[in-house]
This record gives structure tokens, sequence and C-alpha cells, in this order.
């Protein structure tokens, strides 16, 4: 399984820069976005992209600053965002599921509490941690200044996971990593996540205009929503590889796509 590479050229700071998006084109009227976390790169959502690649026009992202997207001098909240409208462009005003993981879920929320927007289904995981205004960067990741580091890293930070599932994961998300991931690049980059820290996260749910399906610590609790689906879990997911979470959110994208009437009721707000 592989998705094709889309190059979006735009303008930053008088210069072009390309979004690299990866999308799998079928003859659906639905587009299934995935947005990944800071820190993180697109390919860790392969384990989903096998559920929907052959049902769904499937297009994922790297976010400015990492993995191989040309912009790896800034990362901000501003820049994430352009980058996340360039490709809701890239669905050519097809109807949008946007499935993101922490950051790239805030995103979503953001552009689906637009009146006419396009995104009619929202799926988030991950993103409990930042409305903690005493979380620290070392609670997203730690830093590490070469690949045997980082490997470490991972390791030890996710040994709640089987080590083949690991093993897998980190062969994707390290793949395109050399030296431009470490040292200043990677450290750059840390001082950044500190801003996301903090959110309102009771109002961006609050504004939410389409059916959603939240995974939440269980820790948390969160003003019910009729169109809000909270799925409790022990804690925040770190990757959805579980043949349980997968089935959920695929079981939502076909509902979603497949039932008229959720178009309808989105719509008539």
């Amino acid at each position: 399984m592989k998705l094709g590479c889309t190059r979006i050229k735009r303008i930053c700071n008088g210069a072009f820069v390309n979004t690299h998006a990866f999308t799998h084109d079928v003859e659906s009227k639905f587009a299934i976005i995935l947005a990944h976390d800071v820190l993180d790169v697109h390919d860790d959502f392969h384990f989903l992209i096998k559920r929907l690649y052959d049902k769904y026009n499937v297009i994922t992202f790297d976010l400015a600053g990492h993995g191989s997207s040309g912009n790896l001098d800034k990362y901000n909240y501003d820049v994430y965002l352009q980058d996340c409208m360039n490709v809701v462009n890239l669905a050519k005003n097809r109807l949008i599921v946007w499935i993101g993981k922490g950051v790239g879920f805030i995103l979503g929320a953001k552009l689906a509490a637009i009146t006419n927007s396009t995104i009619f289904g929202l799926v988030g995981f991950d993103f409990c941690k930042y409305q903690n205004a005493g979380a620290r960067v070392a609670d997203v990741e730690c830093e590490y200044t070469n690949l045997q580091k980082a490997r470490l890293s991972f390791y030890q930070k996710y040994n709640h996971i089987p080590t083949h599932i690991l093993n897998e994961l980190f062969l994707y998300r390290y793949k395109i990593l050399n030296s431009k991931f470490v040292n200043n690049y990677h450290i750059n980059l840390l001082t950044e996540i500190d801003k996301f820290f903090g959110v309102d996260m009771e109002k961006i749910l609050d504004d939410i205009l389409c059916h959603s399906l939240l995974f939440v610590d269980s820790k948390n609790s969160f003003k019910q929503k009729k169109i809000l689906d909270f799925v409790p879990v022990n804690k925040d997911l770190c990757f959805l590889h579980e043949n349980k979470h997968l089935d959920l959110i695929e079981n939502f994208v076909d509902m979603i796509c497949n039932d008229g009437s959720y178009l309808i009721e989105k719509f008539r707000r």
C-alpha cells in the first residue's frame, strides 16, 4: 500500500514552500483527511489507512517542520492551519471526514466549527493533554540528539504497546529521519510545543458543528452534546493500532458517509 504524493505550492515569507500531501484517489464523494500531532509524521496512520484505502479518497500530509514537509523553518499554529486549509482544498469540494491526533484534531475541530465547512464528520484522539496548562514538553516527547537515542526513547515511552507493533511504527515513523530531525531542528521544534498547552478544550468541542467520535482519557469530563460521541480510554491513545479502535473509527466513517441524514442534519444548523 503506497499513497501517491502531491506537492502543494504556497508562498511563505516571499518564497514558495511545498506541502507534501499523500493521496489515494478513488471514485467517492468523500475524502478522509488524516492529520498528525506535533512531532509525529503522516505514516503514523498507516494501520488506519489500510482500513480506508480502497473505499474513500484518503489524504494525509506532514505539517510544516515535520517529515517530508518543504517547510522546516516555520512551525506554529498559523502555519499548521494554512497547511490544513491547503489540504482541504485538495479534497476538491468533496465532503470530508477529518481524523486528527492531538494538534491535528484541534486544527480540524477549528475548521469544523466554520458554518459552511465541508467537514461533516470528525474523529479525535490524544488531544486531552493540551488542555492541561501544567503539562510539559516532556509529556509529549523527549529530546534526543541522534537516531539511536530517538529509538530508545520511543520504545521506553510506549512500552505498553506490543513490541511487534512498535517495530512497525518505528519503521514508518523514522524512515525519513536523518540529521535534519535531530539536534537544532528537533530542539527548536520542541520549543514551539509549549504554545499549544492550556487551550480551552471545552470551547473547542462546544463549537463543533458536525458529528464527532472522540476518544478521551477517562479522567477527563466534557459537557455532553448530542453530536459528540465520547469513547473513554484508560489513557489517551498514542497510536491507532488496536482493532477495537480501528473498528470503531471505520464504522463511524462508513456510517457518516453512507447515511444521508447526517449530512442533512449538519446543513440544517
